[in-house]
């Protein structure tokens, strides 16, 4: 599924978001990222079947599939679900104690 971009005009006030996580990481497509926990303004509204499937991505190591115009960073299994702001991830470190 292709992703749906801004293209034309300007954004508004504030965007596009910074592409740095919580940290201050930077953060690009294909950055694997922790959630901590899903924020309210993703969830306050959705039913409760739609919460507890998008609440078992919480503490798991995600790859951001794509950043859009506005610097929301998208997630999901092969496909486009949801999108966070980039200062609600934390990048995963890259481990470098394996062989070498």
């Amino acid at each position: 599924m292709p992703f749906p971009d801004r293209t034309q005009g300007p954004l508004p006030p504030g965007f596009p978001l910074a592409a740095t996580d919580a940290a201050g990481q930077p953060i690009g497509a294909g950055t694997r990222v922790c959630i901590p926990c899903l924020p309210d303004w993703l969830i306050h509204d959705l039913p409760e079947p739609e919460v507890a499937e998008l609440r078992r991505f919480e503490g798991r190591s995600l790859p951001v599939l794509h950043i859009d115009a506005y610097g929301y960073l998208w997630f999901g299994e092969n496909s486009p679900r949801f999108c966070l702001r980039p200062a609600e991830v934390l990048v995963e470190p890259i481990d470098s104690s394996g062989p070498g």
